[in-house]
C-alpha cells in the first residue's frame, strides 16, 4: 500500500522484542493511518573515548555495534565512536558509562526525532508497506512501512473532539462528560451520565472510536484531565487514550501527551493568541463568538444537579462546544500545521515544544550532514553572564507629528547572515571582528551553517511574500500569509535560542555579538 499523511504525532512501541517507530496522521481523504517502521535503532556518538570506555562499550548487553567516525568538534576534526544500541529509553543510563559527559554526544536526541533528522522527514511523508490487523491501534489503517519519505505538505482534514466535565466539588462525584465532535464540517454533540467509573469507562471507548487527531476543551489541560486521571487511579481503570492503547503521560508538569493525539486546550491557547482582559469561557466565548454560556451554578453544581440533571447536561454539552468554537476561531490549528512544515516535525512537537525543538530540526539536519558533532543541551548552567541587549533611543514624552518609520528586516538574522556568526565560524584567524572583539571566518573561507540556514528561511519567506502579491483567491493568499508570518517568527527565534545558557549550540560570544553589531 502506498499513500500520504501529514504527522500528528510520533512515538516508539516495543514489539517482540524489537523496537517500532509510530507515526500517526492522516490522508488528504481524511483516512487515519498509523505507520509502523521498525528498521531504526538508537544511537549517539563519543568523541575520543578512552580505552575502559570503550571495552565498557563493547561488553554492554545493549550494544548493537560501535563504529569508528570523525567529527569537527570544539573548532577541529576528532576521532570518536557512533555507539549503536538496542534500547531507545537505555540511552540515558548508557551514556553515563562516559566520565566527561562533554565527550558524549546527540545522547538527548528524543528517538522519533532520530528518525526524523535522519530519514530527512517533514510535516507530511509518503510511504509503502503492507497493511495489517492488529487491533491495539485505533487507527482506519495500520502500516508496516517499508519506506517513508518526505513529500510535498498538505493540509487533510482533522478530527477535533471538545469535552467538558461537571462534578461535585465537595465530594468530586463526576456526574456528567459533555462533548462535541467536528470533521469535515460536520458536527456532533452528546452526553455520557451515569456511574463515575461507568462514564470514564464510555468516555474511554468514545475516544477509541471517534479517533480524533485533537482533544480540546477549556481548561482540560489543567483540571478535566487530572481529574479523569485521578479518578482513574482510584477506580484502577487503565485511560487507554492513545491511538496505541496507551494511557496520557504529564511531560514535565507542562503538557499531556497522548499517543497519536494533540491536546489543544482552548483555554491556553486563547491566553496565548489574544491575552483576553478574562480569562473565564463566559467572558471569551462573548467577545470572540458573541454567544453566552448557559446560566447554571457553577459553585452549587450539586444542587443544580439535583434540581435539574438535564439543564446541567445541556450546560455542560454547550461548554464542550464553546471551546471547540473558540479554538477554530483563533484558527490555531492551522498555524500549527504551518510551523510543522517550516521546522519540518509532526504537529504534536510543535503545538507542545519550545523554540529551540523547531531549531533543533533545521540544525542538527545539517550539522550532521557536515559531520559537525552535536552536543547535549545542558539545564544545569546556573549564573551564565548576561548579554548586553539591543540600543533603546530614549525621547522626551510627548506629542509629534511628522514621524517617519523605518524597519530593519530581520535585524538579528540578517547581522548574522551578513557577518557569518556561527559557531562553526568562531576563530582567533576570523577576518569579521564584532564590536565585542570575537572573529569569525568571512564566508569566502568558510560558510557559516546558521547563516546558510538563515539565508535560505529568509529566500523561502521572499517567495512566499511575492506569491503573496499576485495571488487573487483570498483563501490562498491568507495561507501564504500565514506561512511567511511562520518563517519569520522561526527566523527570529535563533537569537533567543543562542543567546540563552542551556541550548547545545550556546556560546555567549554568539549571542553578545549579534546585539553588539546591532547595538
Amino acid at each position: 500500500m502506498e499513500d500520504e499523511i501529514r504527522v500528528i504525532s510520533s512515538s516508539y512501541i516495543t514489539d517482540n522484542g524489537s523496537v517500532a517507530v509510530e507515526l500517526f496522521g492522516r490522508n488528504m481523504k481524511g483516512e487515519s493511518f498509523t505507520l509502523l517502521y521498525r528498521n531504526f535503532l538508537p544511537y549517539f556518538h563519543v568523541i575520543e573515548p578512552t580505552e575502559e570506555e570503550l571495552k565498557r562499550m563493547n561488553s554492554s548487553d545493549e550494544k548493537v555495534s560501535l563504529e569508528p567516525i570523525e567529527l569537527w568538534y570544539r573548532g577541529r576534526k576528532a576521532k570518536g565512536v557512533k555507539f549503536t544500541v538496542k534500547s531507545p529509553w537505555k540511552v540515558p543510563e548508557l551514556r553515563r558509562m562516559i566520565e566527561d559527559q562533554s565527550r558524549v554526544l546527540a545522547a538527548d536526541i528524543p528517538f522519533h526525532f532520530r528518525f526524523y533528522y535522519d530519514l530527512d522527514l517533514g510535516s507530511c511523508v509518503k510511504f509503502s508497506g503492507e497493511e495489517i490487523r492488529d487491533s491495539r491501534f485505533t487507527t482506519d489503517h495500520v502500516i508496516n512501512c517499508t519506506k517513508v519519505e518526505r513529500t510535498e505538505d498538505f493540509l487533510p482534514p482533522l478530527k477535533v473532539l471538545s469535552f467538558d466535565i461537571e462534578n461535585s466539588i465537595k465530594t468530586k462525584q463526576l456526574y456528567v462528560i459533555g462533548f462535541t465532535v467536528t470533521f469535515k464540517g460536520e458536527s456532533r454533540d452528546g452526553a455520557i451520565t451515569g456511574e463515575p467509573a461507568d462514564i470514564l469507562n464510555k468516555f474511554i471507548s468514545l475516544i477509541r472510536k471517534e479517533d480524533p487527531d485533537i482533544l480540546t476543551g477549556y481548561n482540560v489541560d489543567g483540571y478535566d484531565l487530572p481529574f479523569l486521571q485521578e479518578l482513574a487511579d482510584r477506580e484502577g481503570i487503565q485511560m487507554l487514550l492513545g491511538r496505541d492503547t496507551s494511557t496520557p503521560q504529564r511531560v514535565q508538569n507542562q503538557f499531556w501527551r497522548i499517543h497519536g493525539r494533540v491536546v489543544a486546550d482552548a483555554w491556553w491557547n486563547v491566553k496565548r493568541e489574544i491575552h483576553p482582559k478574562q480569562e473565564t469561557l463566559a467572558y471569551v466565548s462573548q467577545e470572540l463568538l458573541g454567544e453566552s454560556k448557559g446560566d447554571v451554578d457553577r459553585l452549587n453544581i450539586d444542587k443544580e444537579w439535583e434540581k435539574d440533571k438535564e439543564r446541567v447536561i445541556k450546560y455542560c454539552i454547550r461548554d464542550s462546544y464553546l471551546a471547540l468554537a473558540i479554538l477554530m476561531k483563533i484558527d490555531v490549528i492551522e498555524k500549527y500545521e504551518n510551523m510543522s512544515t517550516v521546522a519540518m516535525i509532526p504537529l504534536d512537537d510543535v503545538w507542545n515544544s519550545g523554540n529551540s525543538t523547531l531549531i533543533d530540526s533545521l540544525i542538527i539536519r545539517e550539522a550532521d550532514r557536515r559531520h559537525i558533532a552535536v552536543p547535549m543541551n545542558n539545564f544545569t548552567t546556573q549564573n551564565a553572564e548576561r548579554i548586553e541587549g539591543g540600543y533603546v533611543h530614549s525621547i522626551e514624552p510627548g506629542l509629534y507629528d511628522m514621524v517617519a518609520v523605518m524597519d530593519f528586516k530581520s535585524m538579528y538574522p540578517s547581522l548574522m547572515i551578513k557577518y557569518n556568526i556561527c559557531f562553526t565560524t568562531i576563530s582567533p584567524d576570523g577576518e569579521i571582528v564584532s564590536p565585542t572583539g570575537v572573529r569569525f571566518l568571512s564566508p569566502a573561507v568558510k560558510k557559516g551553517l546558521i547563516p546558510e540556514i538563515l539565508e535560505r528561511l529568509m529566500n523561502t519567506r521572499d517567495r512566499y511574500k511575492a506569491m503573496m502579491k499576485v495571488e487573487r483567491d483570498p483563501e490562498k493568499k491568507r495561507y501564504l500569509d500565514s506561512m511567511q508570518g511562520q518563517v519569520k517568527i522561526l527566523m527570529n527565534s535563533f537569537y533567543g535560542v543562542f543567546a540563552s545558557s542551556f541550548y547545545r549550540f550556546t556560546d555567549q560570544n554568539i549571542g553578545s555579538s549579534i546585539t553588539a553589531f546591532a547595538r
